[in-house]
């Protein structure tokens, strides 16, 4: 089945800039060995990221949680600093 079949059918759209993949895997070893993925009808392939930003949690490709913890420190300093200056 062609995906971009079924967006057509459903009068769907894809904005390929905005699209990524991750593959999750326990170590680099499980991985999958590719680095975009080509879809047919669309111009652009689909670009792999290691980490993203899903529903406000930063998932990375490991699932670890470096990145998120990391996400909310900078987010809460921030929220530190304009709170004390306020």
């Amino acid at each position: 089945m062609n995906v971009k079949y079924v967006l057509d059918d459903f009068k769907l759209s894809m904005n390929v800039e905005k699209t990524k993949y991750i593959a999750f895997s326990i170590t680099e070893a499980n991985r999958p060995n590719y680095s975009f993925i080509k879809i047919d009808g669309l111009e652009e392939p689909i670009r792999e990221v290691h980490s993203i930003k899903y529903l406000g949690v930063m998932l990375d490709n490991h699932l670890k949680w470096e990145n998120h913890v990391t996400y909310l420190c900078t987010k809460t300093r921030y929220l530190i600093h304009k709170f004390w200056n306020f």
